[in-house]
């Protein structure tokens, strides 16, 4: 599934969006805010729980790509199942 206009595209996610996926994570300005970098297994880890999110409960984010396919992000809604969580199951957008 697309969603797209002639600017941009929200994108189930595919291999093709690992490697963009991982260079993001790695890059210090981007992940300022959330910590810093990460390094490229956390970030597999990551990617494949967004995939498997589909599967699993309907729903994810999305990759980001412009409208020359290029991955600019991700966006969406996750699921958060855990009960253990001090907001218990919840979404998280």
């Amino acid at each position: 599934m697309t969603l797209s206009t002639p600017r941009i595209a929200l994108q189930l996610w595919s291999e093709a969006h690992r490697s963009a996926f991982a260079a993001m994570h790695a890059d210090p300005e981007v992940m300022a805010d959330l910590g810093g970098p990460i390094a490229r297994p956390a970030s597999d880890e990551k990617f494949d729980r967004y995939v498997s999110a589909w599967t699993a409960f309907g729903i994810s984010r999305w990759a980001i790509e412009d409208g020359d396919g290029d991955f600019l992000g991700y966006a969406g809604v996750m699921f958060r199942p855990d009960p253990n969580h001090p907001l218990g199951p919840h979404h998280e957008i």
